[in-house]
């Protein structure tokens, strides 16, 4: 695999790239403060399967929208 950084913005958003022989991945992290004290993650995630991996793209599509919330639940929590 590898992870590429694709554009940075020091506390406002992070956008990487991960290619690998499965799937190509572009995650976009942006953060924003709607009130004072307070920070807003949004993540916006494509991915894209090659192969017979495709068919774990359609089959396994609420799996990886699940860990993916409970991902941010954990950093969250963590922060």
């Amino acid at each position: 695999m590898q992870e590429t950084i694709v554009e940075r913005e020091e506390g406002a958003l992070l956008s990487q790239r991960l290619e690998a022989a499965m799937m190509t991945s572009t995650m976009r992290n942006r953060f924003t403060s709607p009130a004072p004290g307070t920070t807003r993650w949004t993540l916006d995630c494509e991915i894209a399967f090659r192969g017979v991996w495709k068919v774990f793209g359609v089959l396994g599509r609420p799996l990886l929208v699940r860990k993916t919330r409970t991902d941010m639940e954990r950093f969250r929590a963590l922060v």
